[in-house]
């Protein structure tokens, strides 16, 4: 995946990345597209949702595709309010 493609300088340094992001913790009634988009909008741009996510065919964690800033860092945990709930999620980053 490329925003624009052109030759290459000294000066020319990429601004994002894109990243799969894997989430566990989330509880099923709470897994959705919409969800997620909220939950990290702060962090990156949500790209796409694996299409086994969108199904819930693995249950295990939440796969999404992400860009973000090459200089942001993210913390392996956080801890998230949906709905009333308050959940702590683990987060592993797999750059592409």
């Amino acid at each position: 995946m490329f925003e624009s493609i052109q030759k290459w300088e000294p000066d020319v340094v990429p601004r994002h990345i894109y990243m799969w992001e894997r989430i566990r913790g989330f509880p099923l009634h709470i897994c959705n597209e919409v969800c997620f988009e909220g939950i990290f909008a702060k962090l990156s741009n949500l790209v796409k949702v694996d299409d086994e996510t969108s199904s819930l065919s693995i249950l295990e964690f939440a796969r999404l595709l992400v860009r973000m800033e090459i200089s942001f860092t993210i913390s392996s945990h956080k801890r998230v309010q949906v709905k009333g709930g308050i959940y702590l999620v683990s987060i592993l980053l797999r750059r592409l």
